[in-house]
């Protein structure tokens, strides 16, 4: 009868030697393979967008490309995408439709540079790549609009009731327009000497 011999019959020194020349996702795949390798092999603790752009890739995180017919557009808390700003894999709930269709997305070249540039909605908000009063869709498959409200700067849903032109969210929408109903301060109605209130001529 023959013994079947792997990796976990290994010497430990050996398996350590065998992850050196393995990268990131691959160290960290092996890693979650089993219970002892996860103890045995160390996390590497620098990775590259590279190596998100290659995780990204596996069935657990990109089930557009495994999905049976149907739409090729993501789901928006199933498929996942890599920020290049954070370095974090977020569901595509965080991305604009734009990072995530065309050079930028997944079914892209896997080599193509534009995927490298890619970032998620909250990091282009720090960064000022999405200003404030800007809007567009996110989200992936079915219809949310978004935009960063000109007031606070904080990425909100658009109402859909909403004018076009609006770009301030709705409790900031709802303050400007209390501003616009209270009297203002009008300074010819007070004189030029403090505590004078006759009108200016």
């Amino acid at each position: 009868m023959e013994t079947k011999i792997g990796i976990l019959s290994l010497p430990t020194e050996l398996i350590l030697d065998i992850s050196q020349y393995l990268n990131y996702p691959s160290i960290v795949a092996l890693r979650l393979s089993c219970r002892h390798l996860n103890i045995t092999i160390a996390q590497p603790a620098k990775y590259t967008m590279a190596d998100l752009l290659e995780i990204e890739q596996w069935p657990a995180y990109h089930h557009v490309k495994y999905r049976d017919g149907g739409t090729k557009q993501p789901y928006a808390e199933v498929d996942y995408f890599a920020c290049y700003i954070c370095l974090k894999i977020k569901q595509a709930i965080n991305f604009s439709n734009a990072m995530m269709r065309g050079k930028k997305g997944k079914l892209s070249d896997v080599l193509a540079p534009d995927r490298h540039g890619r970032f998620c909605i909250p990091c282009g908000i720090s960064t000022g790549s999405y200003i404030r009063g800007s809007s567009f869709y996110y989200g992936g498959y079915g219809v949310r609009q978004g935009m960063v409200c000109v007031d606070c700067g904080l990425f909100k849903d658009k109402p859909w009731n909403a004018n076009a032109n609006v770009r301030r969210c709705e409790e900031c929408l709802a303050r400007y327009q209390a501003r616009l109903t209270m009297p203002r301060f009008n300074p010819r109605f007070f004189g030029r000497a403090a505590g004078s209130w006759r009108t200016w001529r």
